[in-house]
């Protein structure tokens, strides 16, 4: 091989392992439609949003994603570049319905033969609808649907050893968690897997992975969110767009953006955004927040202004605090404030069957102001070892009062030995925690009893203290289930996920955590203030 060989096959080296210099070979379509030219897809044409992400990708990332940044196209040009690096590799795209996967495949075929043409990838020795596979590299690249049935989406997962995983828009897969538990076994030793999608709706996987990796889960993956008024095409001019917002929401919103720092021509496009569809698909295609991209919808149980409000106080827990049973280490408790010496805190407690379907709840309150003190919760933990956990943090706050629930209403759930009663028994029995500061209803039986008119009083109290804004919580696994419960004839109801409903765990934990603090009085202290031989003044301090 003479030098200049040598230099230009470090040349081709160099322009085929950068993503940003590998783009100009690549010829994409115009995103405005038939008949619009084609163009490199070099890093001259990248907005600014994918250059970020291009700086920042770990290798397994989750974005979520803005309408109209083109992280889908990015993509689709490193699944192409993973496969022609990679020999024998195997390059895995999921999407969520087959006109995406048509147009999808399209763009990929439209890169692969450019690259062809300009000779630097062999010839496809096989070119499906939804498959490509490479002479001598004896790499593929595969675009299936998620599947939308359970059954369809745990056949479609099995691709055998996955090398790179392309899951795009991931928020609208009717069975996402069977699909990622069906992929987890091929995904082990992938070198690259990306998750991408615009929100769809609270409650769903995709959701809860984004409120997972807000609080430090979902290891390894690393979270991207590029709010829209970071992108510069997103102005407008305000003397055409200056019809003030019509109703309350817009004007809360509106005001919140003014806080983050939007200009008036970004002002005027989001109006135009908002007056072009409705204030709930602006949020959901265009967040500001990712916690505002899984607010919207009119048939949430709380109002999207009032949910906002509790995203606004969602913050990072003083630190977590490790829960050691039996030798064990459990889920950590998100401490967010510290027990203080000589108050008193309430504590409610949600049971499951900690078969991992279903999740256990723990809320500690500060009995004066309801602010929230610790979180905790888990969807392994069985009935019995719940107790020795509830009682281990009731101590940790000074022998708190502590609420557990009993569903009456379930008596295959309320058994002896499992839901509530099970609970009940480990805390008092072989906990030895102290009767007096353990919630009995009238008949004196021990634990809060959840009924269809109890529950109902859970509920509309906790609502009470969020609307009127008494009540908030810095929890954000507790705000991402607030905004998934719906309402279901006029009941707040959480959806469905994979085989039964989403969690409300926390939910019903913080409702009977608030119960205790209504139902039990602070003892009080008696001060007199004595003036020579009589007594001045008496008083009761609660």
């Amino acid at each position: 091989m003479t030098v200049e060989d040598t230099d230009l096959a470090h040349e081709v080296a160099e322009v085929l392992t950068d993503l940003r210099l590998f783009g100009e070979l690549l010829e994409i379509k115009n995103a405005s439609g038939t008949g619009a030219p084609t163009i490199d897809f070099g890093v001259s044409n990248w907005h600014p949003e994918q250059r970020r992400f291009e700086r920042e990708r770990t290798g397994f990332d989750l974005i979520l994603k803005p309408r109209q940044i083109g992280f889908s196209t990015l993509e689709l040009a490193r699944d192409l570049q993973f496969a022609l690096l990679h020999p024998s590799s195997n390059v895995l795209i999921i999407v969520h319905d087959q006109e995406v996967k048509d147009d999808f495949f399209a763009r990929l075929r439209k890169m692969a033969h450019a690259l062809e043409a300009l000779g630097l990838s062999p010839p496809t020795k096989r070119d499906t609808v939804n498959y490509i596979a490479w002479k001598d590299l004896e790499s593929t690249v595969r675009i299936i649907e998620s599947g939308s049935t359970e059954a369809t989406a745990q056949k479609r997962a099995r691709s055998g050893t996955i090398d790179r995983l392309h899951a795009t828009e991931v928020g609208f897969w009717p069975a996402a968690e069977v699909t990622w538990g069906s992929l987890l076994g091929s995904t082990k030793l992938a070198r690259e897997v990306v998750f991408e999608s615009t929100a769809d709706r609270a409650g769903t996987w995709f959701h809860e992975k984004v409120v997972d990796l807000q609080k430090g889960g979902f290891r390894p993956y690393k979270f991207h969110f590029y709010p829209w008024f970071e992108h510069p095409g997103h102005v407008a001019d305000p003397a055409v767009y200056c019809e003030p917002p019509q109703t309350r929401r817009e004007q809360l919103w509106e005001k919140r953006l003014l806080r983050m720092g939007v200009s008036a021509e970004q002002l005027a496009w989001w109006r135009m955004t908002v007056g072009a569809g409705s204030l709930d698909k602006a949020l959901r295609e265009f967040p500001p927040t990712p916690e505002a991209a899984f607010a919207s919808g009119t048939d949430t149980w709380l109002e999207p202004e009032h949910l906002e409000r509790v995203n606004d106080a969602v913050r990072t827990p003083l630190r977590f605090g490790p829960i050691i049973i039996l030798k064990s280490e459990l889920s950590s408790l998100r401490v967010y404030v510290d027990p203080i010496e000589g108050a008193r805190y309430v504590i409610g407690c949600d049971p499951s069957e900690g078969g991992g379907s279903d999740e256990a709840g723990i809320y500690v309150l500060d009995h004066r102001t309801a602010v929230t003190a610790a979180v905790w919760d888990s969807n392994e933990v069985k009935p019995g070892l719940l107790g020795r956990v509830v009682a281990t943090i009731g101590r940790m706050y000074n022998r708190a009062i502590i609420g557990v629930e009993r569903n009456v209403w379930r008596k295959e759930k309320d058994s002896a030995s499992g839901g509530g009663r099970a609970t009940l028994k480990k805390l008092l029995t072989d906990e030895r925690y102290p009767r007096s500061r353990v919630f009995h209803t009238e008949d004196g039986k021990p634990g809060w009893a959840t009924s269809h008119v109890t529950r109902d009083i859970l509920f509309s109290d906790l609502a009470d203290g969020i609307e009127e804004g008494s009540l908030v919580t810095p929890d954000a696994k507790t705000a991402a289930e607030l905004a998934s419960i719906e309402l279901v004839k006029g009941q707040p109801r959480v959806p469905r996920k994979g085989k039964g409903r989403a969690d409300d765990g926390l939910v019903v934990a913080w409702a009977i955590a608030l119960q205790m603090k209504h139902r039990n009085r602070i003892p009080g202290r008696v001060t007199a203030q004595v003036v020579g031989d009589e007594l001045d003044s008496v008083s009761f301090r609660t």
